[in-house]
């Protein structure tokens, strides 16, 4: 019996567009899982995409927005490393404070995607973003293998003027719950001057190069902070105008084949550099040797030394099996060495603030003051 109004070519028609919309939505929901399965070069459809449309391979990411902090969490095919970087973040101390994680996640040289490192990001995402708490997260899947060189240098280019912190860790890094508060103080102590390259949290295993002392037996234990000609990437914070003028210069020096990043003095870093320069795998030299004509210094904390204690640690390296380690087990006790209570007196800065050459000879000694 036919409805009125209504032709047997008509019924069939209402009776099969359901079919074939069911059909269509199956079709889609496998292509999106086939693509996150074996790398296919479209982007999940199940992850949440925000990169502004300048943020590609060897194209430093300038993001539209402006936070107080933004994570830069670089990572590849470790999803169970990843997951523990991402918890430690949860319960960083963000002073109320808007706080945004960019997890950037990278290709393989034949254009694949880890589908459990999404799975852990995306869960992240969800678990995170508290938009009432200033709270935000946004997974950034390459579009082709950057490389960890393409991952450091492009993940985050600050604005001109602006006075968002930014920290690059990679996804063997566990971050204390106050690394922030002790970024935002030094921050605001040396952000004015043009010799600060950056601010690092690392101080797990710090010595200067060719010394077989700890930073902690060579700085003076009265003062909270030192300035190394060389970074620590085991947690960086770079300052805005320099990273922005080291990324230019890169960019051009190292993509045009203009150099090579030899250092003076640094005879073990430049044979590691000739070791991995094949692989594009050892991005710092090229950091090193900006910081070294351009005369300037990463900002490394001396909490150890200048507390006494040892649960002071604002990063934390697990050093996975990887690019760079094979895999060895730090002791688990180590972890709990994260700062996890503050104390004001922990950025009590020193007046004069000393830098340190790469033997670990004093090089200068310039207060703020002294310096402009």
């Amino acid at each position: 019996m036919e409805l009125p109004g209504q032709s047997g070519y008509a019924r069939h028609r209402t009776c099969i567009l359901p079919i074939l919309l069911s059909v269509a939505v199956m079709f889609l929901v496998k292509v999106g899982l086939d693509g996150m399965q074996h790398g296919a070069s479209m982007r999940s459809t199940f992850v949440q995409m925000e990169p502004p449309a300048n943020c590609k391979v060897n194209h430093p990411c300038e993001y539209q927005g402006v936070v107080d902090f933004r994570v830069i969490v670089m990572t590849y095919n470790r999803n169970e490393s990843l997951e523990k970087c991402l918890r430690s973040l949860e319960k960083v101390d963000t002073l109320v404070d808007t706080m945004r994680v960019e997890i950037w996640i990278d290709r393989s040289g034949r254009g694949e995607v880890d589908n459990g490192t999404v799975k852990v990001a995306e869960s992240f995402r969800q678990r995170w973003t508290k938009p009432h708490l200033g709270h935000t997260c946004a997974i950034h899947i390459r579009e082709k293998n950057a490389g960890i060189t393409g991952q450091w240098t492009d993940t985050w280019r600050p604005k001109l003027d602006s006075k968002e912190i930014g920290l690059l860790l990679e996804d063997d890094i566990d971050v204390s719950p106050m690394a922030y508060r002790w970024l935002k103080a030094v921050h605001a102590k040396y952000d004015d001057r043009d010799d600060v390259s950056g601010y690092t949290i690392q101080m797990q295993n710090f010595r200067f190069h060719g010394s077989s002392k700890p930073a902690t037996k060579v700085v003076p234990k009265s003062d909270s902070v030192f300035m190394y000609s060389i970074l620590g990437t085991w947690g960086f914070s770079p300052h805005p105008k320099s990273w922005r003028n080291f990324q230019d210069w890169v960019h051009d020096a190292r993509d045009n084949n203009k150099i090579e990043p030899i250092v003076p003095g640094l005879d073990q870093l430049n044979r590691w550099y000739g070791r991995f320069k094949r692989h594009q795998s050892m991005w710092e030299m090229w950091h090193i040797y900006f910081s070294y004509i351009n005369k300037l210094y990463c900002i490394h904390p001396n909490l150890k030394a200048y507390t006494g204690m040892d649960n002071v640690m604002l990063a934390f390296n697990r050093q996975e099996k990887g690019l760079h380690y094979k895999g060895t087990n730090v002791l688990a006790t180590d972890a709990a060495k994260l700062l996890s209570h503050w104390d004001a007196s922990l950025v009590k800065f020193p007046e004069r603030t000393i830098q340190f050459a790469y033997n670990g000879t004093i090089h200068g000694l310039l207060s703020s003051s002294e310096y402009s």
